[in-house]
């Protein structure tokens, strides 16, 4: 399952990095490097959030299980994360995220961003 997500956050609060660096002309820009200097600074892996699935492991199966996704982890594929816009003037930032997982044509899923 191919996943985009594009997130807005608080210019200088989200993966663009610290106010005095993220601008409009970061546009286009990885933010995995500021990302990850980001999330090491605040000793948090999930500083910008995390994703969990409910699967059911069997088909009659009436309690689903929960897993935890974090986007670097080894069962994402071709994960990529970039600057989408940026507005100095309203002071926000938005970042968009690219990756793949590996689900099952058979099974269902809910998917969630917390």
């Amino acid at each position: 399952m191919s996943v985009d997500l594009l997130t807005t956050w608080v210019l200088g609060n989200g993966p663009c990095g610290p106010l005095a660096i993220c601008s409009e002309a970061d546009v286009g820009r990885s933010t995995l490097s500021s990302r990850t200097s980001m999330e090491l600074a605040e000793h948090d892996r999930f500083l910008f959030g995390n994703f969990s699935t409910l699967t059911r492991q069997f088909q009659y199966d009436s309690y689903p299980h929960v897993s935890q996704i974090y986007p670097t982890s080894s069962n994402v594929t071709d994960y990529s994360s970039t600057v989408f816009a940026v507005s100095e003037n309203y002071a926000w930032e938005q970042e968009l995220m690219r990756f793949k997982l590996p689900f099952s044509d058979q099974d269902k899923y809910e998917f969630k961003l917390t």
